[in-house]
C-alpha cells in the first residue's frame, strides 16, 4: 500500500484462460464426432432394417482373415460392439 502498485485483477490468469478455451474446443470437437458418429449409426441401421445378416471381419488370431456371419437386429445392433465394426460392415 505504501506507494507499491497492486494489482486489481481479480480472476483467472491468462493460463488458466487458454486452459479453458483449449478445453472448450476440445469438447465441441469431441460433440462433432459423436453426432457424426451417431448419424452414421442411424444410417447404417435405416440400411439395416429390422433384421439381417451382418458379416464381420474377424479380428483374432484364431480365425484370421474369415468372415463371420450373424444374424443382429436392430436393437442389438446399436451396441458399441456392432457400431466399432460398422464401418467395415457389409450386408449380405
Amino acid at each position: 500500500m505504501n506507494g507499491t502498485k497492486q494489482n486489481k485483477y481479480f480472476g483467472p490468469s491468462k493460463k488458466t484462460k487458454e486452459k479453458n478455451g483449449l478445453r472448450e474446443r476440445r469438447k465441441k470437437t469431441a460433440d462433432r464426432k459423436r453426432k457424426s458418429k451417431a448419424n452414421r449409426a442411424l444410417l447404417f441401421l435405416e440400411s439395416m432394417r429390422e433384421i439381417k445378416r451382418v458379416t464381420l471381419k474377424s479380428n483374432s488370431l484364431a480365425t484370421e482373415g474369415k468372415q463371420r456371419t450373424t444374424v443382429v437386429n436392430a436393437r442389438q445392433f446399436t451396441s458399441s460392439r456392432y457400431l466399432r465394426k460398422a464401418d467395415q460392415t457389409a450386408l449380405i
